[in-house]
């Protein structure tokens, strides 16, 4: 993570732990120290997993429709210099890089 923020000086850098439905994996994500999470909107006892959260300073993204996901990156290192190109010369915010 510190190596892509210091790819890009100013970027806005967000990295975001997509938990799907899981509640459970968002609290243990939580205690772990992730500091956003995607939770699935539908995800049984969420609005209890987003207070948690809440208190615990952790954003909680229910859309991640813009966000890059290196998973199905054919090569995961320019897609992370393209993204933070394309934020750091304006043509997205990172709230949008991070589908909030």
């Amino acid at each position: 993570m510190t190596a892509a923020q210091g790819e890009v000086p100013g970027a806005p850098v967000r990295f975001v732990l997509d938990c799907g439905a899981d509640g459970a994996e968002a609290v243990m994500a939580i205690r772990g120290g992730w500091r956003d999470l995607a939770l699935d909107p539908a995800t049984p006892g969420r609005d209890r997993v987003v207070d948690i959260a809440r208190r615990a300073g952790v954003g909680v993204h229910a859309d991640l429709a813009t966000a890059l996901n290196l998973a199905d990156a054919a090569d995961p290192e320019a897609a992370c210099r393209d993204l933070l190109s394309r934020v750091a010369g304006g043509a997205l915010n990172g709230d949008e890089a991070c589908g909030t």
